[in-house]
């Protein structure tokens, strides 16, 4: 579990409800799975943190630097609504938290074309779902980004985490 129990449950509650609103009307079957939870786009150091082309997303900064998804992670946070209830209890009808080891990348497409661009070419989730990060030195990366990935979503990641090379994506249990 995280470090900050609390700011990691509060983080959770704003990232379902702000989901939950930004999927309302999406169209799963025609719909831009790329573009559904990229409708954030803060400025890091002067620029946008990804460029979009129609469904695909690329970062115009570093997807290698801890500093940068703190950033856009405190930038995102700010513009969610307060929660003022929990779903905590009912996480598995909602759906699932997703771990992502910053600092892998193999940029070869895999993940974005098998995740129809819901990940984006650094295979990184979209940002609307971000909802806590962890610093994490070790052999494997430099921190842990949490995501919330809502029940209709799960079986898109669950097909791209297939072609995760460095497995950077997991489930959170």
């Amino acid at each position: 579990m995280a470090a900050n129990e609390k700011e990691f449950n509060d983080n959770l509650n704003k990232a379902i409800s702000w989901t939950n609103k930004l999927s309302k009307d999406f169209d799963y079957e025609n719909g831009f799975y790329g573009t559904v939870f990229r409708q954030t786009n803060p400025i890091i150091n002067g620029h946008l943190l990804y460029e979009m082309d129609l469904d695909y997303a690329t970062w115009n900064i570093s997807p290698y630097k801890f500093s940068h998804y703190k950033e856009a992670l405190d930038q995102v946070l700010v513009l969610r609504e307060e929660t003022q209830f929990s779903y905590y209890e009912d996480l598995s009808k909602l759906g699932r938290i997703l771990s992502f080891e910053i600092g892998f990348t193999t940029h070869d497409g895999g993940m974005i074309v098998e995740s129809q661009c819901f990940f984006d070419e650094s295979d990184v989730p979209p940002i609307d779902t971000w909802f806590y990060l962890e610093s994490k030195s070790n052999k494997n990366g430099i921190g842990l980004l949490y995501c919330w990935i809502p029940k209709p979503f799960e079986h898109i990641v669950e097909q791209t985490m297939k072609f995760d090379f460095f497995e950077c994506c997991r489930w959170v249990k």
